[in-house]
């Protein structure tokens, strides 16, 4: 089911960083306006690994803070979560091949 193929995903990202290489993940119901590799290539210097999240709006996702009021839902913001960060979507991956991004990819497996 779908635990069984995200840890075969899990297995090939890793199979692919040990080979030294960079990995984009992209669902097949992403769209792609641009080529997306010099963005990607200029924020992994500061990043190993790099998810899209489901908030579609930029501001409320750049107003991260503690004070927004428990269970407020903006965004895809997980409910409970006080810090108000939203939810992870791995519909867009981002792995450089490091030693830190082998560590995530073998421990998502």
């Amino acid at each position: 089911g779908f635990r069984r193929l995200g840890a075969l995903k899990g297995t090939l990202v890793l199979e692919v960083l040990r080979a030294n290489r960079h990995v984009l993940l992209s669902d097949v119901d992403v769209a792609w306006l641009q080529n997306p590799l010099p963005i990607l290539r200029s924020l992994s210097i500061h990043a190993d690994v790099m998810s899209a999240t489901d908030c579609l709006h930029v501001t409320d996702d750049e107003r991260k803070f503690p004070r927004r009021p428990q269970g407020t839902n903006r965004c895809a913001y997980n409910p409970g979560n006080t810090d108000g960060h939203a939810a992870f979507n791995t519909g867009v991956l981002y792995f450089r091949s490091s030693t830190e991004a082998k560590a995530v990819a073998a421990a998502w497996r």
